[in-house]
């Protein structure tokens, strides 16, 4: 009996090769810090100046995760690609500089929204204002993608004017 017992309390050798499943968190896309000069996110909703909406697509998730790493890789001299996750649909790349400080930019296509949500920042803060580069970097990989629009409209920092309803007119600033 006692053979019996000690067998029950002992684990079997496939309970105890089983490996545990390691979770890896989803990537997200996070906000400029508040005090950033030179970067531009979609998740910056509170701060226009360094806000750009997201992007819509009507094709398939992956084919607009697909454009938009075709647009980087085709662009080589510009961008290095530093990691792709193409479960999550999620690309990070370095922007190439003659400085040694290169800017970084950042895609994540959301599958269910059927939007993708991005960053273009200085990876070390503190440089001269970068005269709207890194707004229009992002805004050259959405025309080169040639699939996406903008997200309401296309409001943007550039687009308030800080007028009433009437003058900013019908989209998210003023409606």
């Amino acid at each position: 009996m006692w053979c019996y017992l000690s067998s029950m309390l002992m684990p079997t050798s496939a309970l105890a090769d089983e490996e545990t499943e390691i979770i890896k968190p989803s990537p997200s896309i996070k906000a400029c810090d508040r005090d950033a000069k030179n970067c531009v996110s979609s998740a910056n909703i509170k701060q226009i100046d360094l806000y750009s909406p997201p992007w819509t697509f009507e094709v398939s998730p992956d084919e607009a995760f697909a454009r938009i790493k075709g647009v980087l890789k085709s662009d080589d001299y510009h961008y290095a690609i530093k990691e792709i996750d193409d479960e999550a649909r999620y690309i990070r790349a370095y922007v190439l500089r003659r400085e040694a400080d290169q800017d970084e930019v950042e895609f994540l296509v959301k599958g269910d929204d059927k939007v993708v949500v991005f960053k273009s920042s200085e990876r070390k803060e503190g440089g001269l204002p970068d005269l709207g580069v890194n707004r229009k970097r992002i805004d050259d990989v959405r025309k080169r993608g040639a699939v996406f629009e903008l997200m309401g409209g296309g409001a943007t920092a550039d687009s308030y004017d800080g007028g009433g309803a009437a003058a900013r007119g019908n989209n998210a600033f003023g409606q």
